[in-house]
This record gives C-alpha cells, structure tokens and sequence, in this order.
C-alpha cells in the first residue's frame, strides 16, 4: 500500500525539532509493516527538501516562497497558525496553494491521503476530486477549534474517513456527533522506543541515584500551554524551591523546546532560587520513552496527549492539572493519576513531597493508569497491523463502488 500523509509538523532530527512526533511514530507503524510511505510537509530554510528518513518512508518538503531564505509562515517549534510577522501573514495563501500542488502532485502515485489535521484534509480535497485519492483525516484538536464549524463540517461530509482515536475522552463523543462521517475507531500509536539511548544527564542520574526523586516535564514550552492549559512550567521550577528549603529536594528535568521568551524566563528563575543543582532543562529529544521510564513523576500531559501517552506505556504516574482537558476525562486523582489545582507553587510542592513519600502508592497509580488506557493505545507493530486493515477495507470498499458505478453507465 501507498498512503500519502500530509501534515504541517514533522521531526526534523537534523535540527533537534520534534513537532508532530506522533505523525513520525505512525509513518512508523505504517511503514514497519510494508506500507510505503510519502511524508509532505512545508519546507523552511535550512531543511533538506527530499529526505529518504529510514526504509519505506521519505519526506518531501515543498517550497512555498522564494528565495526560501525568505519563507517565515513555516518554523520550527512554532504553531504554524501564529504568523508571528506581516511577512508570515501574508505568505498564508502561497503556503496554502503550494500545498494542494504538491498534493495533486503525488496523489495519483499513491493508494491513499492520511490528512494530519482538518486543514490538509481540505487541501486534499481536490486530488480526491481530480483523482478519485481516497482521503482520510485525523483531527487533533486545535484544527477543530480554529477554523469555523461551517468549514470543518463541510469536509467530513466529503472525506472518506475520519480516525476517532481518542474514544476515552469526552471530546471524541462530542466531535463524531458535530461532525457525522464515517469514523474508524483506531487506537492511538505510540513509540514505545529504544530499549537504550544516549546517556544525557537524565538518564545517567536516574541510573547512578535509583533511590532519590527524579520529576520529569515533558512538552513544548509556549503561552498556549500556560495560559489555555495551566501548565506548570515555572511554578514547578518554584514548587521546586519551596521543597528545598523544606530539605525535600527532587531532581527536575524538563525535555522539550519552546518559545525563547519562557525558557529565558524559566533559566531566569533556576539562577534567582539557586537550583542550578537540582533543575535541568535538557533541550527536546525525540526518544521520549526511556526518560519517561527512567523518572518517578511526570507531567506534561494533558487529556490523551503525546506526552500523557509515553508516561501511560512507561506506567510512570502523572501529575495532571485540574483543568477541563483533564477533569472530564477517566483521569481519577488517586486511582490512575495525580490531579492538582494549577497556579499555586505550594500546593504543587505538598502534592510532590506526598509523592515522595508514597512511592509504592505512586506506582500503583501508574500501574493503574496503564491498565485503565492500555486498549486506546497500540505500540507501532500491533498499531501498524490495525491502521492498514482498516485502510484497506476502506479502499476495497471504494472499488467496489466505483465498480458499481461503472456498471451503471
């Protein structure tokens, strides 16, 4: 099978950027069993613009303004849907009309289209049209909520598919009923990683000093995090300072990238407690699975995300803020995570410290965790198996229409 997957974030190791790390972890599963896969995706300078990533997967990254030192809209570590310039802005319909070229492009060469969110789904449409490209589209959550209800309906009334993999939260009940389509209940994929990796800091502590604490923060350092999703990027460096003083240190780690502005604020924060010693930020890895099997506590997660995803396969507990996304959800505090209410250093500093106390407990919950997600997740060789079956009940189901079609005429 040829699958064509479009996407505005993918991993670029070359340059230590892991957005859309869990569109890697499905080309993966796609590819890993014997699916040949094209990756398209917004070149930005500095990229390689064909890239054969590993066997069966490559990945094209098409220009959409010259010279493409010049390309702004498209950056690293930034959602693309914040322009950031007036030159950014006003290079939306050349990203735009560039992509649903290089769709058209390659569409009659492959099987099918997997859209990465709503809006490469539209761009898609065409080549459904021209071609007869069955498209199919995962939502994720941000494109639902930005573009307009209108808009959003309008395609999944005319994609094939849509994949509802995220039955446990509320949302998933919420979208199929906004938007009918036809919907394939698939688990979500999940890299379960190396069995090894390099041994950064993390890593090398936790294996030297197996019985003090190690926190790990996991994610993209940006305002939306903060301020939408209450996410503890410097109270958690502050929490950190009150279990000093209290003689309860943890050792924290945080893994991931982001806005320039918070880093300097939260490295800013690191000198003014004097946590040098006691907190690293450790710059974004793709392998995020042997971290989150080498912590006691994570956080990081919101809802069914990618990180709450990696802590759940490593039965590492959470830390989970009480906010919408994780309130209505399975999430329990005390039986399969540890809910808080954010925006308050000491209260994160109580909770850590009972943490620390009750290690057997903790572990528990993240035993629990697992046993409670563990059917909504599949690693990338059962994950594989069960996406490419479904994709191809659907293109046989396609042929047989068109057949019967053909018939009629």
């Amino acid at each position: 099978m040829k699958i064509l997957v479009t996407t505005f974030s993918f991993p670029d190791s070359s340059i230590r950027s892991y957005d859309g790390r869990f569109v890697l972890s499905e080309v993966r599963a796609y590819a890993r069993n014997g699916a040949e896969v094209l990756v398209l995706t917004p070149h930005y300078p500095g990229a390689q613009r064909d890239e054969r990533l590993e066997p069966g997967i490559r990945v094209r990254r098409f220009r959409y303004f010259l010279p493409t030192r010049w390309q702004r809209l498209k950056v690293p570590g930034k959602p693309i849907y914040r322009p950031g310039s007036l030159l950014a802005f006003m290079q939306i319909p050349l990203l735009l009309a560039a992509f649903v070229l290089a769709i058209l492009r390659h569409a009659r060469a492959v099987d099918i289209i997997h859209a990465q969110w709503t809006l490469t789904g539209l761009l898609a449409l065409p080549a459904k049209w021209f071609f007869g490209t069955p498209v199919i589209i995962t939502a994720r959550g941000s494109d639902i909520r930005l573009l307009p209800i209108a808009v959003n309906r309008f395609l999944h009334r005319h994609v094939d598919a849509s994949i509802d993999c995220f039955r446990p939260l509320p949302w998933s009940a919420w979208y199929k009923k906004t938007y009918p389509t036809r919907f394939l209940s698939l688990p979500l994929i999940v890299d379960s990683g190396s069995s090894t990796a390099p041994r950064t800091e993390l890593l090398a502590f936790a294996g030297s000093h197996p019985q003090l604490f190690v926190l790990l923060y996991a994610g993209r350092f940006d305002l939306e995090k903060m301020q939408r999703n209450r996410l503890p990027l410097l109270d958690l460096i502050f929490a950190t300072s009150i279990l000093k003083v209290r003689g309860w240190t943890p050792r924290v780690f945080f893994l991931g990238q982001g806005t320039v502005g918070i880093e300097a604020a939260m490295r800013q924060a690191i000198a003014e407690n004097a946590l040098h010693d006691d907190v690293t930020l450790l710059g974004p890895h793709l392998d995020i699975a042997p971290y989150a099997r080498a912590c006691h506590l994570g956080l990081g997660g919101i809802g069914l995300n990618g990180v709450a995803q990696d802590f759940i396969l490593a039965r590492t507990p959470q830390l989970l803020m009480c906010t919408p996304e994780n309130q209505d959800t399975p999430w329990r505090d005390g039986r399969n995570a540890l809910m808080i209410a954010p925006g308050d250093p000491l209260l994160l500093a109580n909770r850590i410290q009972w943490a620390m106390t009750h290690r057997v407990k903790i572990q528990e919950i993240g035993e629990q965790a697992f046993a409670d997600f563990a059917e909504y997740l599949a690693d990338t060789d059962r994950g594989g198996r069960l996406y490419l079956s479904a994709f191809q009940e659907l293109l046989d189901e396609v042929k047989i229409t068109h057949t019967d079609a053909g018939s009629e005429l």
